[in-house]
């Protein structure tokens, strides 16, 4: 998936979806995204695997403010200890987009 298709959908997203379907097909475009990202396709994106699409959509400037991005959407709050990188499951990078796997 392209990233100039995932900001159009996005963009599409803040509009209230009514129906099942497409429901369905936002879930599932979620989750090719979240393929596309984890690109080692172990099921989990690595904090490194975020910080590339952050900084190439323009959604952080740079490295430095992709980390922090990273630190917000870090499903342990901050529980890590030093040096562990932040890591996000298939539910938890769901739950950014406020999509449940229902």
């Amino acid at each position: 998936m392209s990233n100039r298709r995932w900001i159009e959908t996005h963009r599409k997203r803040q509009q209230k979806v009514e129906s099942a379907e497409e429901r369905q097909n936002e879930i599932e475009l979620v989750k090719e995204l979240f393929s596309t990202w984890d690109l080692d396709g172990d099921g989990i994106i690595q904090e490194a695997e975020l910080l590339i699409p952050l900084v190439s959509l323009g959604l952080a400037p740079d490295h430095k403010v992709a980390k922090k991005i990273c630190k917000v959407l870090d499903p342990l709050n901050g529980e890590r200890k030093a040096g562990e990188e932040i890591s996000l499951r298939l539910e938890d990078f769901m739950r950014i987009f406020e999509i449940d796997r229902s």
